[in-house]
């Protein structure tokens, strides 16, 4: 009876170890999936410009520093950015090396540029205090800088990060973690169900 009472507890035990792995081998998969996605953001540069100038809207013109490509998918003056609210707009912008902007307002307007961003980088960019020409010498505007860390009340800046601090758990993640957790509490009541009957099986045979 002993023996046999191993080799069910043996297993038990194998079937709740398979099945953990599989849910172990679902999460890394979906982990890998999300690491690819990272990667792709790595040639991404994204740019807040807060429009202190208060054009109606903004346009982004980017190019590249050292071969001298033009991102923009629109011609001049460039790409619409998406209103943020309070100010800001911004964009996502592809590329391989680091690259310039400058924004205009689609009506004449524009800023001077601001260089050497790098991708898979956020700027936030403001106005500076004086103008200065393009690299184009056509009336550049006001000059920028570019932050590499948002300030408290700018977008995903301090306030913003209080909410997001901990990543949301998905019903996906909460099913997963369900099935591992009632496969454990199967064998626990499984074993404790065997030894029950066998402990009163053997109580019957001593008497």
């Amino acid at each position: 009876m002993k023996k046999k009472l191993e080799k069910v507890l043996s297993f038990v035990l194998v079937f709740a170890f398979v099945i953990i792995g599989l849910v172990s081998q679902a999460k890394l998969s979906k982990a890998a999936d999300t690491t690819s996605t990272t990667t792709d953001a790595a040639n991404v540069v994204k740019v807040y410009y807060f429009n202190e100038n208060e054009w109606e809207g903004a346009n982004v013109w980017a190019w590249t520093i050292e071969t001298q490509i033009d991102l923009a998918k629109n011609a001049w003056p460039g790409d619409a950015m998406t209103d943020e609210g309070n100010g800001w707009f911004s964009a996502e912008i592809t590329a391989d090396e680091n690259i310039g902007v400058l924004f205009t307002d689609n009506a004449g307007g524009q800023t001077s540029d601001c260089k050497d961003l790098e991708p898979g980088k956020t700027y936030w960019i403001t106005n500076g205090s004086e103008d200065l020409l393009n690299d184009s010498g056509m009336g550049g505007g006001v000059s920028l800088v570019a932050s590499s860390e948002p300030k408290a009340g700018w977008p995903e800046g301090p306030e913003a990060d209080t909410a997001t601090t901990a990543p949301a758990t998905t019903s996906e993640d909460k099913d997963s973690n369900n099935v591992v957790l009632y496969v454990v509490i199967a064998a626990v009541v499984v074993v404790a169900i065997i030894t029950g009957v066998v402990i009163t099986k053997k109580k019957k045979g001593e008497k």
